[in-house]
C-alpha cells in the first residue's frame, strides 16, 4: 500500500511519542484514530473524459493545421538572423558560445541581441554516385533581431537527404524540443513542443513516408504511432494516432488498413470504440516536399 508523505510523517511521530511513553513506564498506543484509518480507504478512482470523439479530433485537427514541424524552418530563421552579427558580437562562425559573451548575452552594432549556446553541423557532399546534404542544429539560445522579433530554441533540429545516381532519394529528419520565432503565426510562431522523427524514400515503385513522435501546444497533445504513407492509399496514412483528453486520459484512433483518414476511436480502458476521422494528408504532403531539397 502506498502511504502519503504526510501520513508517513504522522506515523513516525506517533512511534516517537510511543517510545517516549514506554520510557516513562506507560503503555504504547500504536492504533491510529478511526478517522485516520478511514482516510486510507478512498475507494477506486477513475477519471472521466471531458471531450467527445468529435471534440478530441477537432482539437487535434486544429493543431495539425498550424503546419508540419519542419526542422528547416528554425534552421533557415537561425541562419538568417546570423546576418545581423558583427565581428565582436557574437563573433566569427555560425555557432553561439555563451561563455565567450558578456553575462546576459551581447548586442551587435546592428542592434541584434544574441545569447545562449548553439551547435551546428552542416554537410554538403556532391560528386560520385551519391549526393548528400544535411544539417543538425541544437542548443539553448535566444536571438532578437533589430526589430525586436525573437527566435528561441531549446532542443535539436536535424534533416538530411541523399540522392543516388539511380534516382533513389532518401531523407530523414527530427524536430525535438521547443522552438519559437514570434515573427511567424504558424506552429513555429506559437512554439509547439515536439519529439518527432520522420523519413521518406522514393525511387521505382517503393515510395513511402513515415512519421513517429508527439506534439504539444496549449494543453493539446497528439502522438503519432507508426504512421506510414504509401502509394495507392489516396494520400492517407496507416497506423494510429493517440490524443490526450484534458482529464489526462489518452485515446487512440486506429487507422488500421483504411485509406480514408477514419478508424476506430477509443479511450484507454473505457467504453466501446466509435468512429472518428483525422485528416493527415497535409502532413504527408509536407514530408514528401522535404524530399526535394
Amino acid at each position: 500500500m502506498c502511504v502519503s508523505r504526510m501520513r508517513l510523517g504522522a506515523a513516525v511521530l506517533a512511534l516517537a511519542l510511543a517510545g517516549s511513553a514506554c520510557e516513562d513506564g506507560g503503555a504504547p498506543d500504536t492504533a491510529l484514530p478511526a478517522s485516520d484509518a478511514d482516510a486510507d480507504d478512498l475507494g477506486d478512482f477513475a477519471a472521466a473524459p471531458e471531450w467527445s470523439a468529435e471534440e478530441m479530433t477537432a482539437a487535434a485537427q486544429a493543431m495539425l493545421e498550424l503546419g508540419f514541424p519542419n526542422p528547416k524552418a528554425p534552421y533557415d530563421a537561425y541562419m538568417s538572423l546570423l546576418s545581423f552579427r558583427d565581428e565582436v558580437c557574437p563573433g566569427e562562425g555560425d555557432q553561439l558560445v555563451g561563455q565567450e559573451m558578456a553575462q546576459g548575452g551581447c548586442t551587435a552594432s546592428t542592434g541584434a541581441h544574441y545569447e545562449g549556446n548553439t551547435t551546428l553541423l552542416v554537410t554538403d557532399e556532391s560528386g560520385g554516385d551519391v549526393e548528400r546534404r544535411s544539417f543538425s542544429l541544437g542548443g539553448d539560445f535566444l536571438i532578437e533581431d533589430p526589430e525586436g522579433y525573437r527566435l528561441a530554441g531549446g532542443g535539436g533540429m536535424s534533416y538530411g537527404i541523399s540522392r543516388a545516381g539511380s534516382g533513389q532519394v532518401d531523407w530523414f529528419g527530427e524536430s525535438a524540443g521547443t522552438w519559437i520565432h514570434d515573427r511567424r503565426d504558424d506552429w513555429l510562431g506559437l512554439g509547439i513542443s515536439s519529439t518527432v522523427t520522420f523519413g521518406g524514400s522514393a525511387g521505382g515503385d517503393n515510395a513511402v513516408l513515415t512519421l513517429d513522435g508527439s506534439l504539444g501546444l496549449d494543453g493539446v497533445y497528439v502522438q503519432f504511432v507508426d504512421l506510414t504513407w504509401r502509394d495507392g492509399c489516396d494520400a492517407y496514412p496507416q497506423g494510429s494516432v493517440r490524443m490526450r483528453d484534458p482529464s489526462g486520459l489518452w485515446s487512440t484512433l486506429d487507422l488500421a488498413d483504411r485509406c480514408d483518414g477514419c478508424g476506430a476511436w477509443s479511450i484507454d480502458g473505457l467504453g466501446e470504440p466509435t468512429e472518428a476521422c483525422l485528416d493527415l494528408r497535409p502532413y504527408g504532403s509536407a514530408i514528401a516536399e522535404l524530399g526535394t531539397w
